[in-house]
């Protein structure tokens, strides 16, 4: 049994990629069906941190997977154009939805710890300010009298721009707002393609239907290598867990402040975030650790739940670096599977060999690119000169590691 109607397009997974996607091609008048299994942002997206840096925080500090893949190119423009975005989506969003996903912005401190560090994130600042950004070195004894709530331990910091939403209210914001202009979502778990030559037909749902299609766009996050399989390729999938704190506390910081140790390749891997949230908490985190035993066909192994070892680790660690978090509350602690993809550390673009087939997947970092990837993804599907222009923006991270399985 399928739709009578094909579906102008078909977005497979209901996360931020999914919905700016379908929020985006809606402005352009071209409506989709969202097909999502569990909820809208009831996964990664819905469970950042929901930071929305200009690029810096996430490239040129930090040692980012972005950077050391082929990736950096793509990803700063996309991270500045996403930042100079997100303002005008939250007063558009919330006029249009009525949600309020918490828009703020402002300085942030990255902060360095040691030696080793300072000199690094020297560099760091002096290549983001040739590449544009305004950002600025300053001492630790600066930074203290710019945040007096640090520790002694920190010798300097880049001062740059940063911006937060409130992650799954933004997700929500924008299903909302692709639904009033007529996007429909449903609820169903996807398990198949039909296909004729190297054109998608139809996607099969698990309760035996069809939903008939002119484009697919695959915006699964880790779960995004299932589907590919569908296509008789296969894409490698290396999954984290990322988790964060939620905190409540009459005391605490006035700045964004982030301690990102930039030579750390031990697990888990501590990222220390904190950030004054516009409805009066603190955010904290974040941690990543390796899922060990990840398979995307076994249910029961998908480990996207709290940890008590996670949640001391970061609590350790706010409290080093900013002391008064000490007397803070735990209100909510957060954990997601994230799935970056290897060596690119994006896949943004078509799917090889198919022709109607588009695929949006990033490891971390979603929040922050968003409103760019639902641009590009709409230039795509537009076609004509649009599409071949954004191609030449994305063809870096279109991925080389497609594999056909024998």
């Amino acid at each position: 049994m399928s739709d009578k109607k094909p579906a102008e397009v078909v977005i497979l997974g209901g996360g931020v990629f999914g919905f700016s996607t379908a929020y985006h091609l809606a402005k352009e008048g071209i409506l989709s069906q969202v097909i999502e299994v569990d909820s809208i942002g009831a996964k990664a997206s819905g469970k950042a941190d929901g930071m929305t840096p200009d690029a810096l925080g996430n490239f040129f500090y930090g040692g980012s997977s972005y950077a050391e893949g082929g990736a950096k190119p793509i990803f700063v423009p996309l991270g500045g154009e996403s930042y100079c975005r997100f303002p005008q989506l939250h007063s558009e969003l919330k006029d249009e939805t009525g949600v309020d996903f918490q828009f703020a912005s402002g300085p942030q401190l990255n902060c360095a710890l040691s030696e080793e560090e300072e000199e690094i994130i020297k560099g760091m600042a002096a290549e983001a300010r040739e590449a544009g950004f305004n950002v600025e070195w300053i001492s630790g004894d600066e930074a203290r009298a710019m945040e007096s709530t640090l520790s002694e331990e920190v010798r300097g910091a880049i001062l740059n721009d940063s911006g937060q939403v409130e992650p799954y209210r933004y997700t929500l914001a924008l299903a909302q707002g692709a639904e009033k202009m007529g996007v429909n979502i449903k609820y169903a778990e996807a398990v198949g393609f039909r296909w004729e030559k190297n054109r998608v037909t139809s996607v099969m749902l698990s309760n035996g239907s069809e939903i008939l299609t002119g484009v697919v766009v695959i915006a699964m996050g880790p779960w995004s290598g299932q589907a590919v399989s569908w296509l008789r390729l296969k894409l490698p999938v290396n999954t984290l867990r990322a988790q964060t704190l939620k905190l409540i506390s009459s005391k605490r910081p006035q700045y964004q402040i982030n301690f990102k140790p930039v030579m750390a390749n031990e697990w888990p891997h501590v990222y220390m975030l904190i950030s004054p949230r516009v409805d009066g908490t603190m955010l904290v985190g974040y941690t990543e650790d390796r899922t060990e035993t990840w398979d995307d066909n076994r249910p029961e192994t998908w480990i996207d739940s709290p940890s008590a070892e996670m949640k001391d680790i970061m609590m350790e660690q706010a409290v080093r670096f900013v002391p008064i978090l000490e007397e803070a509350k735990l209100v909510e602690q957060r954990a997601a599977v994230l799935g970056p993809p290897p060596t690119e550390g994006m896949v943004i673009g078509p799917v090889p060999e198919w022709a109607n087939v588009y695929m949006a997947m990033i490891g971390d970092n979603g929040i922050t690119v968003s409103p760019a990837v639902g641009r590009i993804m709409t230039d795509l599907i537009v076609g004509g000169e649009r599409a071949k222009k954004t191609m030449e923006e994305v063809k870096t991270v279109i991925p080389k590691r497609f594999i056909k399985p024998n």
